[in-house]
């Protein structure tokens, strides 16, 4: 079944690139004739039916994972060099079949040897049966379940521009699942979890062991890429050890960019937000805009008093108002200082080995031996 699916998902990317560079070279218009038709065919309407066809096409393109994304991003885009480079494979393949099928060497001749026949028999053992792969659900489940767990913009576009009651029930329910989701991730990771926190503190001091105890066990004989190499590391390592070391710059550039993510996940919770007030305000026949709604999501809960009066918006804007002062800048930022102070309390027992005048004359000497032989 999971070959099934996996056989579909090319055979859908092949087509969906092939439409599209055809497109891209006037070969093809025909989009709107396809659109018209699965129109009627699923009796939608233009807009609705667009949407679905780019959540179809993302759930492909996107994949399981960050490399096959990429992977399905490279194979449309180079689309044409792999048809051409395909099409040359296919056409040596065939080349090399018929040489093989018409190979007219000369056989070698037989040495007149008598062969005598043995009456010994060997019991050779019965070859291994394949075990068979037990059938995964959880990648059956991953492949159905894409379009639904992810695209939460494209699902917002659908809730605001469907005109079909069910369609815009489902887009709500979808979205709203999708708002909890990021609001439970959002509290877990910044409160409840040190876990991320653990594994940077970590990675951050093995990394540096490991590149000292690499320095002492290279020598000018390593090679000059080796030493280079550590050297460069040591080197970029110390300036961030030495960085995490001075309060004030920690400080400050953390909170710059740390309020930027900030920022960026505001706005993003305030849009979602934004699209279920106005969802809600659809379903029960509210005249409500959505810019009305995203002004008071962003303003929240100065504006909570604009929101129509409706119980299901005033609950929902409730737990709003409260996580947006639960989870305040003083309080979050308040919590990105204790973790900070760790970072630095951290650097601060590593940086002795950095100022450590054995490990200093050592890098001085590989960089001098790398200046005087550069290849």
């Amino acid at each position: 079944m999971i070959g099934v699916i996996e056989f579909s998902r090319l055979v859908i990317r092949f087509l969906l690139a092939l439409f599209l560079w055809l497109h891209a070279f006037f070969l093809f218009g025909g989009h709107s004739v396809v659109i018209l038709a699965l129109t009627r065919w699923l009796r939608l309407t233009s807009v609705e039916t667009v949407l679905f066809l780019l959540l179809l096409m993302f759930s492909f393109v996107a994949g399981s994972g960050p490399w096959k994304t990429t992977k399905n991003l490279a194979y449309l885009y180079f689309f044409p060099v792999i048809l051409v480079f395909a099409c040359l494979y296919f056409v040596f393949s065939i080349i090399r079949a018929i040489g093989k099928k018409f190979d007219v060497r000369p056989l070698p001749e037989k040495a007149d040897i008598e062969i005598r026949p043995e009456n010994k028999t060997l019991d050779l053992p019965a070859a291994p049966e394949k075990p068979s792969k037990p059938f995964e659900f959880s990648k059956l489940y991953e492949v159905v379940s894409r379009p639904f767990r992810r695209f939460t913009l494209i699902w917002c576009m659908l809730l605001a521009l469907a005109t079909h009651t069910f369609i815009v029930w489902s887009a709500l329910l979808i979205v709203l699942l999708h708002l909890i989701r990021a609001s439970y991730h959002i509290i877990f990771y910044a409160f409840l979890s040190n876990v991320w926190f653990d594994r940077i503190v970590s990675a951050f001091r093995t990394q540096i062991e490991n590149l000292f105890t690499r320095l002492q066990s290279t020598s000018e004989k390593s090679g000059n890429k080796e030493l280079k190499e550590v050297v460069q590391q040591l080197r970029i390592w110390e300036k961030a050890v030495r960085f995490a070391q001075n309060r004030g710059a920690l400080r400050s550039w953390s909170a710059l960019l740390f309020g930027l993510a900030l920022l960026c996940i505001y706005l993003y919770l305030a849009t979602i937000f934004s699209f279920v007030y106005f969802g809600i305000a659809r379903v029960y026949h509210v005249d409500f805009r959505w810019s009305e709604a995203f002004v008071t999501s962003i303003f929240m809960p100065l504006f909570i008093g604009d929101l129509p009066r409706i119980l299901a918006i005033k609950i929902l804007g409730g737990i709003h108002g409260v996580l947006v002062v639960t989870l305040g800048i003083g309080t979050i930022f308040n919590y990105l200082h204790r973790k900070l102070e760790a970072i630095r309390q951290t650097a601060i027992t590593i940086i002795p080995q950095f100022e450590d005048a054995v490990a200093q004359e050592r890098i001085r000497k590989l960089e001098e031996f790398l200046k005087a032989n550069p290849t």
